[in-house]
């Protein structure tokens, strides 16, 4: 088990409470895979396993964690974003291409048609 010091430990552990959604000491030991008993030593001491916190809180925001400020959630909004302006881009590219494409075979039909003789008047073709 590896322990680092934090002077706000116990904010730290209860911010970890909040965003597991437990309320008792017991029941954060669970989420976490620990002893109450190494909460307890974590509280007295000053230090907490920080890697298993973090394991636990998965997409928690670590700044808000630590010290509190900003949101809880880590902004997996502006991740999505990107991921999602980066497909619209793709689709739109492959779209474009596809119209490219349809324009210059109808390109070709009109050149095609174009370079034919017109079947003439009161004449059937065969």
């Amino acid at each position: 088990m590896s322990t680092e010091k934090y002077h706000n430990c116990e904010e730290i552990i209860a911010r970890t409470k909040i965003f597991l959604n437990v309320h008792t000491g017991k029941d954060l030991a669970v989420a976490l895979g620990v002893s109450e008993n190494a909460i307890s030593t974590w509280k007295k001491r000053g230090t907490l396993d920080m890697g298993k916190i973090l394991l636990a809180c998965e997409g928690v925001n670590q700044e808000w964690l630590l010290t509190g400020k900003g949101e809880a959630l880590k902004s997996v909004i502006s991740n999505n974003l990107e991921e999602t302006d980066e497909m619209i881009k793709q689709e739109l590219i492959e779209a474009y291409r596809k119209i490219v494409e349809r324009d210059e075979r109808i390109f070709e039909l009109e050149r095609e048609l174009r370079g034919k003789p017109r079947p003439s008047k009161g004449k059937k073709a065969n």
